[in-house]
């Protein structure tokens, strides 16, 4: 049998029509048929291929920009984490300061108290001696000036 090449790149059995033949008229519709649901079906798999490679396109964008994300939400989380630190010492050096800061008090009490015993101490010595007593100025942190 011979073949015909039409322009779409089908190739078909050629065909001897023959107006005598009315089979051969049927033949022929029954091609066209054929022939315009077969150039149907190649525009839809055109379609489909320029919608699949769409599709390709669009999962690589979102690959790319979940890359980003990530790179971001890393980058993120390790700032939050030196943040983290950073807090954890800031809170672990306040409570070291007020730990100093009852320390001091405390010191200054008991400086305060010894001043007090001191000066009652030579006021009963200054005293018992014959002295006039003169109270030295104190502030009120217990500092003598």
């Amino acid at each position: 049998m011979a073949y015909r090449h039409s322009t779409d790149g089908v190739h078909l059995p050629a065909l001897s029509l023959s107006p005598t033949k009315p089979h051969h008229f049927q033949n022929t519709c029954i091609w066209k048929n054929m022939l315009k649901e077969l150039s149907m079906v190649m525009v839809d798999m055109e379609s489909l291929h320029e919608i699949m490679f769409a599709c390709v396109g669009t999962v690589t964008e979102i690959e790319a920009n979940a890359d980003t994300f990530y790179a971001t939400a890393g980058a993120t989380s390790g700032a939050l984490g030196e943040l983290a630190s950073t807090i954890r010492q800031e809170v672990e050096g306040l409570e070291e300061a007020m730990r100093l800061s009852r320390i001091v008090t405390r010191l200054q009490m008991q400086e305060a108290s010894l001043r007090t015993n001191l000066v009652q101490a030579k006021h009963k010595r200054d005293h018992d001696m014959g002295v006039a007593f003169v109270a030295p100025a104190t502030a009120a942190s217990g500092w003598c000036y």
